[in-house]
């Protein structure tokens, strides 16, 4: 694998993750018969894939600036394998699994967890960034993921003080 990746690679990485964890969600969605936690779950996959096309268009906007530099992903696809050692990677067990059990405040903790970690998984591409475009881009998906992280955790906090919130509610962007 090549020791640096690019600011086109650093969003395929994005956009895969966004992928994954929306998968995630609606699986999990799939397994649930608490209609309010199943609810959640599937708007929390809506919003994973409403990211991946925003990192998409961010994509586009940085190939655009860059197409006279001839910046382009791997043809190896070595972002995949990046990718794919992320907290969402479909080919790893997930650390945690919903059951109907689970209550909307577990999964807005869990979908909190998830987006912390994906955080720090881009952190960790600091060291990987090939030039400072690169380094650019990772800068703006963490600032993405941190809107993320403060709109589940404000949704958490009005669900724990409230002691119920609508699922629609919880995750609006």
């Amino acid at each position: 694998m090549a020791d640096e990746i690019n600011a086109v690679e650093i969003f395929e990485i994005a956009q895969q993750i966004e992928r994954d964890a929306a998968s995630y969600y609606q699986e999990s969605a799939l397994k649930i018969s608490n209609s309010e936690v199943r609810d959640l779950l599937w708007k929390l996959a809506e919003w994973e894939i409403q990211h991946e096309r925003k990192f998409a268009k961010m994509k586009r906007q940085i190939l655009d600036e860059l197409k006279d530099k001839n910046v382009r992903p791997s043809a190896s696809g070595e972002y995949k394998a990046l990718a794919s050692l992320s907290v969402f990677a479909l080919e790893v067990p997930l650390p945690h699994e919903f059951s109907d059990k689970s209550t909307l405040t577990e999964v807005l903790e869990e979908a909190v967890r998830k987006e912390k970690d994906s955080i720090r998984y881009f952190e960790a591409l600091f060291n990987f960034a090939a030039d400072k475009t690169a380094i650019k881009q990772i800068e703006r998906v963490i600032e993405e993921e941190k809107h993320h992280v403060a709109t589940l955790q404000e949704a958490l906090d009005k669900l724990k003080h409230r002691g119920k919130a609508e699922p629609g509610q919880a995750v609006a962007e």
